[in-house]
């Protein structure tokens, strides 16, 4: 009797499947830690400006601080209270006043800056508080440039 082929797979088809599947975990493998390494350098991008952020405003609140003190000391004198109000620019280089009005800029990293405004109440106005927190606001500091280079729209013949 004749016995129907048997069909065998051999050792090369295994070898060349097993080499497939270890290029391929390789190449994920590969592929992972190059994503993981972009994640921690963004990661550590996004930490340092996190914490220069927090240093510009904790740095702010200790101006603001220093300005009420020393409008809580103007205040003893409502005579001299403006000239006392442009007195406060001595306090830090940053200081800017304008009128009734107490500006500084912290840098927050190299692009961006901390601005922050007071305007200053005058003793016995129905205001309460010494001044009012106008501003607080994360600005763009750096030049700003367009990207020209692509054509969006072309003129209609």
């Amino acid at each position: 009797m004749n016995k129907a082929p048997e069909y065998r797979v051999g050792i090369g088809a295994s070898s060349i499947i097993m080499i497939f599947i270890v290029l391929s975990l390789t190449t994920l493998g590969v592929l992972s830690f190059a994503s993981a390494r972009s994640d921690l350098i963004l990661t550590q991008r996004r930490q340092a400006q996190v914490e220069s952020y927090y240093n510009s405003v904790a740095v702010a609140q200790q101006l603001t601080a220093q300005v009420d003190a020393a409008l809580a000391k103007a205040a003893e004198d409502p005579d001299n209270f403006e000239t006392h109000v442009k007195a406060l620019g001595e306090i830090d280089s940053v200081i800017k006043v304008d009128g009734m009005q107490v500006s500084f800029a912290l840098p927050v990293g190299e692009t961006q800056a901390l601005a922050v405004a007071l305007e200053v109440h005058a003793p016995g106005a129905e205001v309460p508080g010494r001044y009012s927190l106008v501003k607080h606001q994360l600005i763009y500091t750096a030049d700003w440039e367009p990207d020209n280079s692509i054509t969006l729209m072309t003129e209609a013949p």
